[in-house]
């Protein structure tokens, strides 16, 4: 049902919300649904989808650098640190 919300008549509510009416049907018994946007909650779920992201993104770069550590060799110190950057610049941030 949430799948197509893009066809759906929405109507302007107040303060930043949105809605539309659904018909659908379950077990043969008809079912009408109001679905609620609001732009507000949109825009905080963003906000915290970008932290959770970044948190991510460092996690993985600490790890990758542990293992560069782990795996590098004495006399190779050279080219594992740009091997470690390389693996490093895949994760791009906004900041």
């Amino acid at each position: 049902m949430l799948s197509n919300l893009d066809g759906l008549a929405w109507s302007d509510l107040d303060n930043g919300y949105r809605g539309a009416w659904v018909d659908s049907r379950y077990a043969d018994v008809p079912q009408k649904w109001l679905v609620v946007h609001s732009q507000h909650a949109t825009k905080r779920e963003l906000a915290n989808l970008d932290k959770r992201i970044e948190k991510s993104v460092v996690k993985s770069e600490k790890s990758f650098k542990k293992l560069c550590r782990l795996f590098s060799r004495p006399e190779e110190k050279t080219k594992s640190k740009s091997n470690c950057t390389m693996g490093i610049l895949l994760f791009p941030r906004n900041s």
